[in-house]
């Protein structure tokens, strides 16, 4: 995050990227892995929950913080950034006990996993819903914007506080909705969340007033918290024990595939038609919901 900041060309800030994405998608499935190690399955939606209710604290005042502030000094937001990350990385290396979760040796390998892994329709329907519903919520930080922005002619501080309101939501909402959401079928109420999730953004077809934005982004919420910690929960429950790591791998892959897949693909159909973009989010969070079905 640092070498972004100082970043001056291209070719710099693209290699800086690079690294500064690999080393993210190494997090996901090691913390993902350990909670679900850690927590028994009737609690792992909640604990999943738990998870996403820091990450999000965090994310909306984050977006909030960084509407105000990238106006003065984009330099200082990736500053911010590197310190916040530092202080996650000296609590886990000096915070958590050593020899928790699985040991090494218990852990199947990739030559074990990607054959098992091949004929587990029920979790590759999931990583194909998973990578389309991933889609849908990147054009939050890429297209979205430029409607907020361009489309709109609202300005960045509006972006900021659209995005932190999806954070402040899932903060205020999420614990007490997964009461609720656990006592259903998971693959049920995954597809319920997709649809909403896609429906969301299908709303800005039809009009982008500031009304309509800050609906599209209640409902995207609602679906995104209906969703994500039973489907986190799900995959968990799926994988076998020595292979849990690498089920939250492939299905981190799917997400993090979409970071790149969906911004560029998003962009280029926003060029032509914004409303066909919004409307195609929306036929893709019905075609994830049938997957999960």
């Amino acid at each position: 995050m640092v070498l972004l900041a100082l970043a001056k060309t291209p070719v710099v800030f693209v290699a800086v990227s690079f690294l500064c994405g690999l080393m993210t998608c190494l997090y996901y499935p090691a913390s993902s892995s350990l909670i679900a190690d850690l927590i028994g399955k009737e609690l792992r939606v909640r604990a999943y929950a738990v998870q996403r209710f820091s990450i999000n604290l965090a994310f909306a005042c984050g977006m909030m913080t960084a509407g105000l502030v990238a106006s003065s000094s984009f330099f200082w937001l990736f500053i911010a950034d590197a310190g916040t990350t530092a202080i996650l990385g000296l609590i886990v290396l000096f915070g958590l006990k050593r020899g928790i979760g699985r040991a090494p040796s218990k852990n199947a390998g990739w030559g074990d996993a990607v054959p098992f892994i091949a004929r587990d329709w029920a979790f590759l329907r999931v990583v194909g819903a998973s990578f389309l519903v991933a889609v849908i919520f990147w054009q939050t930080s890429s297209t979205f914007g430029l409607q907020v922005t361009e489309g709109s002619g609202l300005n960045e501080k509006a972006f900021g506080f659209l995005l932190g309101l999806n954070g402040l939501m899932i903060v205020l909402m999420e614990l007490p909705l997964t009461n609720v959401t656990k006592r259903f079928d998971p693959q049920k109420t995954m597809a319920f969340g997709y649809v909403l999730i896609g429906g969301g953004l299908c709303l800005l077809a039809f009009g982008a007033s500031l009304p309509m934005l800050i609906l599209s982004i209640v409902v995207l919420t609602l679906g995104e918290m209906i969703a994500m910690p039973i489907a986190s929960s799900y995959v968990a429950n799926l994988a076998p024990d020595d292979m849990r790591g690498r089920y939250m791998g492939v299905l981190g892959f799917s997400w993090n595939t979409a970071v790149g897949v969906g911004p560029m693909v998003g962009l280029w159909i926003f060029g032509r038609s914004p409303e066909l973009l919004w409307l195609l989010c929306g036929l893709a969070g019905v075609v994830a919901a049938c997957l999960s079905l």
